[in-house]
């Protein structure tokens, strides 16, 4: 070691005659160390030699004090690749030449049989050389240790001999290997302390005796219970605090007596039974969550622990004792069964609401259904249970989705619409959301929550529907004008027939408005007893429940479905009201003015996203339009620009107007996502969206299209996916 010619050792001698003095008063103590060490000279004559290692050698003290070690301990001539003799001669040559310890590694050096001549018994050791210095710093003695690692050695020779064996006997093979292992590291731990204790010989007593309350200490200050039982009785040897607690007694009423005896409430709960295997069987048993009634602050009280028995052998390999270690599980079976009754109220809270809530794994099959999926698939819900979504919902549906099933276990939260043609009988239009179970970095899963939309659909189809047969009629309405010009013979007819048409045309317009007004009023008082309902179960559910993860989750779900679906009604509200008020009547409006407004409702959203917008408006000062849609129309186009932005650059949009012969042309331009063109009539169609990641609504730009057509107008875009779109809105120069 590093300090070893600094520090006083008690194996140097100050002066000639003192060494003999020295060995007189130290030589007991050096006999009495824990652990097999030897003392030599530097010629390598044994000078003293320690009770445990003449116990480990077979030897008497007599035989091994002044003779050279290697006359005592030869090689063994049946084991001529050991070389143990050239292997210990070099390492303590080394210590001699370089005056530091050496750590040999793991040696065959087999010892003379005392009972038959000429014969040797097998023997592996952990060897260590540590040099003695003097007060030069010169090596006078060296201190050689050894660790018994024999049946270690034996074991992992037996263990490679029984691979037959090993199914059946792994477990103990690796709870026994474990054991030797620590018996390695406390060897190797008291290998360190001898080597301090040698160079501090002086202060060797005092230091074992604090080693030794520091051990007691930590025993007793252990965090957890433990306590040590000996004989078949089971007699309390040693208990620290955490044990006393655990069995409700103090450690003067526990010790030497039986356990069964002093706490009486231990019996007839299986532990008398749990000792008797331990102690009778020498193999380990670990104790999960067991339940065990207790004396705790003077009352009976049932708690749950969690334990080790291990038994405690002597030399001979004999049991003589079971150590028990304890640790408190009360907690964590509380907070289980809690959850497990959390879990249970939200089943009651799934099964109660009238959408699809599952759970599907990497392998698509279902984990978890609620009680909706019944009435769907007219089976229990546990009978889906461990099924593949495709055997479930079929193969024409499963093909409908299987792209967003993919999506899902790839890591995508997704938000979407599909019809699903389930069977023959039953088609669903839906309204999904997927959330990835992400654990650990890796997807192991998804939750699903569908909503029917059916009848929203077919309103939506109805409303489309009539919009086409009005715009038919418009376009008969054309074709008789046409005719009515041509023949004038006709023309009192054509008037009656166009004025019938029109009536028509006002009447399908009405009861379109009506629809949707109605669709809209009817669809939100069931929306809003769902939302009435999940709100009523919440209050009833208690606060730590509504805290944990899976709750917290399912109902984000449910309350952002009902959310969107209240925004659906509204949208179709806002149609209804804007095909109400198309007739505002056109008048000179400052466009400069109007985008400066718009720009100050759009501040936050601006400022958010860093966007940097150009206005050039000044060749159109005023533009003849309704100010109200005008507005409607820039708000749109604006904040779409901003919405639709791209990740990887700082959004650019550039506002311009131009006039020709017959139109000023508004033109709002942006560097954002762009879109593929050939997708452009969806782009204009109500409740359409060619972009999901963000919020919106799909009828922004289906009123300005209706806005501006009603106007006499026409909307024109330019676009390329990755570079941006321009969007141009062409203003008829006369109302």
């Amino acid at each position: 070691m590093s300090d070893s010619a600094t520090k006083p050792n008690p194996w140097q001698p100050n002066g000639v005659g003192e060494s003999d003095n020295l060995f007189q008063v130290e030589l007991p103590i050096f006999n009495a160390l824990p652990g097999a060490y030897l003392l030599l000279s530097r010629e390598l004559i044994i000078e003293a030699v320690s009770d445990t290692y003449l116990q480990a050698t077979f030897t008497q003290r007599e035989q091994l004090l002044g003779r050279y070690i290697f006359d005592v301990f030869p090689d063994n001539p049946d084991a001529p690749n050991a070389h143990a003799v050239e292997n210990l001669r070099a390492s303590l040559q080394q210590v001699l030449a370089t005056g530091q310890p050496h750590e040999m590694a793991r040696q065959q050096y087999d010892v003379p049989d005392p009972l038959n001549p000429n014969a040797f018994v097998l023997r592996y050791w952990l060897p260590r050389n540590t040099p003695v210095l003097d007060a030069q710093g010169r090596v006078s003695r060296i201190i050689h240790a050894v660790v018994n690692v024999t049946e270690n050695v034996r074991f992992q020779a037996q263990l490679a001999a029984s691979e037959e064996r090993e199914a059946q006997a792994n477990a103990a093979v690796a709870e026994k290997e474990q054991a030797w292992q620590q018996v390695l590291v406390l060897n190797q731990e008291l290998d360190a302390r001898v080597a301090t204790r040698t160079r501090e010989l002086q202060e060797a007593q005092q230091k074992a005796e604090w080693q030794k309350e520091r051990m007691q200490h930590i025993f007793m200050q252990a965090p957890v219970a433990i306590g040590i039982f000996t004989g078949e009785r089971q007699i309390v040897e040693l208990v620290n605090p955490m044990m006393c607690e655990l069995l409700g007694r103090p450690a003067r009423e526990l010790l030497g007596k039986s356990i069964f005896d002093v706490v009486p409430e231990m019996v007839g709960q299986g532990f008398e039974a749990i000792f008797s295997d331990v102690y009778t069987s020498a193999v380990p048993f670990e104790a999960k969550e067991l339940p065990a009634t207790l004396l705790r602050e003077g009352q009976l009280e049932l708690r749950y622990y969690n334990g080790v028995y291990q038994p405690l052998k002597n030399e001979r390999q004999e049991v003589t004792a079971v150590i028990q270690i304890v640790t408190d599980a009360t907690e964590q079976v509380k907070s289980r069964q809690a959850l497990e009754t959390s879990a249970h109220q939200l089943k009651l809270i799934t099964d109660a609401l009238p959408v699809l809530i599952g759970y599907l794994d990497k392998d698509q099959r279902y984990r978890f259904t609620n009680y909706a999926y019944k009435a769907w698939f007219h089976q229990e819900p546990e009978e889906l249970l461990g099924r593949s979504v495709r055997e479930v919902v079929g193969e024409k549906a499963y093909s409908g989705v299987k792209k967003y099933i993919e999506r899902a276990l790839a890591g995508e939260r997704l938000n979407f619409e599909a019809t699903m043609p389930f069977r023959e009988d039953f088609l669903k239009c839906i309204q999904a959301t997927f959330v990835p179970d992400v654990q650990d970095g890796e997807v192991v899963g998804f939750f699903t929550l569908v909503s029917d939309i059916t009848e929203q659909v077919e309103a939506r189809r109805a409303v489309e529907k009539g919009k086409r047969q009005a715009q038919a009629l418009a376009a008969e309405l054309a074709v008789a004008n046409e005719e009515l010009r041509a023949a004038n013979n006709e023309i009192q007819s054509t008037n009656s027939e166009l004025s019938a048409t029109n009536k028509q045309l006002k009447r399908i317009n009405a009861d379109l408005d009506n629809f949707i007004y109605t669709a809209s009023h009817d669809l939100k008082a069931p929306i809003l007893n769902v939302e009435g309902l999940v709100d009523a179960l919440l209050e009833e559910l208690p606060p730590e429940s509504l805290q944990l993860e899976p709750v917290q989750h399912v109902v984000d779900l449910i309350l952002d479905s009902v959310k969107r679906f209240k925004r659906t009604l509204e949208h179709l509200t806002e149609v209804s009201k804007f095909e109400k008020t198309q007739s505002t009547a056109p008048a000179r409006v400052d466009l400069r003015e109007v985008v400066a407004d718009v720009q100050k409702d759009l501040a936050l959203a601006i400022k958010a996203a860093q966007a940097q917008i150009k206005v050039n408006v000044s060749s159109c000062p005023t533009i003849l339009f309704s100010r109200k849609n005008l507005r409607s129309i820039v708000y749109n186009l604006l904040s779409n620009a901003i919405k639709y932005r791209s990740p990887d650059r700082a959004p650019l949009i550039s506002i311009d107007c131009h006039e020709t012969e017959q139109c000023q042309v508004l033109s709002v331009s942006d560097n954002g996502l762009g879109m593929d063109m050939s997708q452009k009539k969806k782009l204009f169609a109500m409740f359409q969206r060619l972009h999901s990641h963000v919020e919106g609504s799909g009828v922004g730009l289906y009123m300005v299209k209706k806005i501006i057509e009603n106007a006499g107008g026409r909307i024109e875009v330019q676009s390329k996916v990755g570079e941006g779109a321009t969007f141009q809105v062409y203003f008829p120069r006369t109302s």
